[in-house]
């Protein structure tokens, strides 16, 4: 139902009972505008003090990388994805808030993932970068696929779905399987997960999933 129509039926009701304009304005509750305005502009200088933070880390870590030890640059990778990842957390708890935790979402992953690679190479471990890479996707895949049943957000529904599929294809690698065959399984793959987050209330996303 448009305004127009809307506004029609209630001229009607207000004719047919006879209520006036005093009696219409004490019972009637009016939608206040300015909050909606209020919540537009602080999403907009959330996202804008996201930016400068982001900016501000990385400028920083591009100055002093070389000059880090090998816990400053994991702490500087992955100790700022774990923050971004808690401030996400607590966010995506505040109704009024939520939709700023996608971004918080999104670059805790790029982070963590990334700091967790650091730290193998600072760290000289003795494992294949192989099974290092296996053990940081199946970690990740594992983290936003609790994180999902705990938020239920669209965008960490992506992001599980990503690690995952990055566990898998890394999997089907390490062990040998043909690009060809792993090529046909993840087509295979990626149509089925597209028609079925299609079918769900994250459709948003399937378009995604079916352009890879």
């Amino acid at each position: 139902m448009n305004k127009e129509i809307a506004l029609k039926e209630i001229q009607i009701l207000v004719d047919d009972h006879e209520i006036s304009q005093d009696e219409l304005v004490r019972g009637v509750s009016f939608k206040d505008s300015s909050g909606n305005q209020s919540s537009v502009f602080s999403r907009l200088f959330a996202y804008l003090g996201g930016t400068f933070v982001l900016a501000g880390v990385l400028a920083f870590t591009a100055l002093f990388w070389f000059d880090l030890g090998a816990l400053g640059r994991i702490g500087i990778t992955l100790g700022t994805g774990f923050v971004m990842y808690i401030i996400a957390l607590l966010v995506s708890t505040s109704s009024p808030r939520s939709r700023v935790s996608t971004p918080l979402f999104i670059l805790a992953a790029l982070f963590q993932s990334s700091g967790l690679f650091v730290a193998y190479m600072e760290l000289n471990m003795s494992w294949g970068a192989q099974e290092v890479s296996l053990l940081i996707f199946l970690v990740m895949a594992v983290q936003y696929f609790a994180t999902f049943l705990n938020t239920r957000q669209t965008s960490v529904l992506f992001l599980t779905l990503l690690f995952t599929s990055l566990f898998i294809g890394d999997g089907l690698d390490h062990y040998g399987f043909p690009p060809e065959d792993i090529c046909f399984a993840f087509g295979m793959l990626y149509l089925g997960i597209s028609y079925l987050v299609d079918q769900s209330t994250h459709r948003r996303i399937a378009w995604l999933w079916y352009l890879i």
